[in-house]
């Protein structure tokens, strides 16, 4: 069985660069062990302060457009220095976007 990396890190394209956005998500925890692929969309869980959690324009989907694969390292001496092993990362482009009408039931579903 293929052994994924726990972590995923979001980026958004912005100009044409990636911005790391310092949002990650635990993939067992809060994906069920599932990977996204291109073209899968993330409902962001968050709701500023005192909105309708409910309401679609208050919510935020993430289409994912690209994935990058951030290989891991282990733990090695380099003369004198001990180097700490590096955990993998899979990084996650997306395109934010506000929630539709017609994704209502979604929201009403995650909560």
């Amino acid at each position: 069985m293929e052994k994924i990396p726990a972590h995923i890190r979001i980026y958004f394209e912005i100009d044409g660069m990636l911005v790391d956005q310092q949002y990650d998500i635990d993939i067992d925890s809060e994906l069920g062990g599932m990977v996204p692929n291109v073209g899968d969309r993330i409902v962001y869980p968050g709701v500023s302060q005192g909105l309708d959690r409910y309401d679609p324009h208050n919510r935020e989907v993430y289409e994912v457009t690209q994935r990058y694969f951030l290989l891991g390292n282990p733990a090695y001496k380099q003369g004198e220095r001990d180097i700490q092993e590096s955990p993998a990362w899979l990084v996650l482009v997306v395109q934010p976007r506000q929630g539709r009408e017609e994704e209502r039931s979604l929201f009403h579903a995650a909560g």
